[in-house]
């Protein structure tokens, strides 16, 4: 249900706030996600796994379908088509797959009583995410400014 809500204000948020804050948002709300995952698990604070849900649908709108709407937006018609398989590739495809190996190394490699080491993993998410936005915020070049009925 509130992934439908986000994305619902997907197209006015990034009109108002334009692409780079807008993939920016909703990196900073998979921050969110882990950090809240993190405590819930260090804490012994079930709640906080509900909160650590709530962003899913912020998370999707803001970057996944941003990202999309942004690389339609700077790639030539002709190769549009390449470029949202490439995406997809590279964000579905063999991101998950690495994601998926480190998380599954560092399960079995970091262990608390013959079990996996939650909180561990979490931190471990939420550094690589700070680290990620922060090379974000360097590294993005912005993009032409979008324009109503874009």
């Amino acid at each position: 249900m509130l992934v439908r809500f986000f994305l619902f204000f997907t197209t006015s948020i990034l009109i108002k706030y334009g692409y780079k804050k807008a993939l920016l948002f909703g990196l900073i709300a998979l921050l969110f996600q882990y950090a809240a995952l993190f405590f819930g698990v260090e804490l012994g604070q079930q709640s906080l796994y509900y909160v650590g849900l709530l962003p899913h649908g912020l998370i999707f709108g803001l970057f996944f379908v941003a990202g999309q709407v942004y690389s339609d937006k700077i790639v030539p018609q002709e190769y549009r088509a390449q470029a949202q398989g490439f995406l997809a590739f590279v964000t579905w495809g063999v991101g998950m797959f690495l994601g998926n190996m480190i998380c599954g190394w560092l399960m079995n490699n970091y262990r608390v009583d013959n079990h996996a080491d939650w909180g561990f993993l979490f931190a471990c998410a939420s550094v690589a995410t700070f680290v990620i936005i922060l090379l974000f915020i360097v590294l993005f070049k912005n993009p032409p400014a979008m324009k109503k009925g874009d």
